[in-house]
């Protein structure tokens, strides 16, 4: 081999070398892993955020206040309490469970006859207490519930001092009025029903006499 044949082998070594550090630099280290020390980032998976289940909102219910009737002799057949309502009996077997709500009510020291008012709950009741007052043992108290359009009494009661009687009515889609009577008695009459029958039906209308 001559000294040009030489160095033309030794060129092309040279070309192949430098084409090598091109392409894999020496310095390149290969991948490593992180040192103890460095931190390692890891991806983050995003969580769907579940928004709170929002309760459902709570019914109230404000009773109506029923008012006694301006001039009721003029206006209604029937307002006169009958000396004697033990026909009507004693006070009606109270209701089980604690789902019971007031939906009007009348409360006063003096008799009077009400406002007409129609109620559209299939059951309610009529729960009259009179409270010791400072003759409780003068306190006479009587009630009737009357049908406006005929005038027939559906229902009475009697309280002679203190205490509570309770009425069960199964009659509804009708206008009825009160007739009440009072001596020596603070009173309390509560127009109740079943809590399942408020959203149903529409409640008690009181109109003006």
């Amino acid at each position: 081999m001559n000294s040009g044949d030489i160095l033309s082998f030794a060129a092309a070594i040279g070309i192949v070398l430098i084409m090598v550090c091109i392409v894999h630099p020496p310095w390149a280290a290969p991948d490593a892993a992180p040192a103890a020390d460095e931190a390692v980032l890891t991806p983050m998976t995003t969580l769907p955020v579940t928004a709170p289940a929002t309760p459902a909102p709570i019914k109230t219910f404000v009773p109506v206040r029923i008012e006694y009737a301006h001039q009721p002799v003029i206006k209604y057949q029937t307002y006169i309490i009958p000396d004697n309502l033990t026909s009507f009996g004693m006070s009606d077997p109270p209701w089980r469970g604690a789902n019971i709500s007031s939906f009007a009510y009348l409360e006063g020291s003096y008799g009077g006859v009400t406002d007409p008012f129609s109620v559209s709950y299939p059951v309610w009741r009529l729960n009259c207490t009179v409270s010791k007052g400072e003759q409780p043992e003068n306190a006479r108290f009587k009630m009737m519930l009357i049908e406006k359009e005929t005038g027939i009494i559906i229902d009475g009661a009697e309280l002679k001092g203190p205490g509570k009687v309770i009425k069960n009515q199964e009659i509804s889609g009708k206008e009825f009025y009160l007739v009440i009577q009072s001596s020596y008695a603070a009173f309390r009459v509560d127009l109740e029903t079943r809590e399942e029958y408020l959203d149903p039906y529409p409640g008690v209308v009181v109109k003006k006499a």
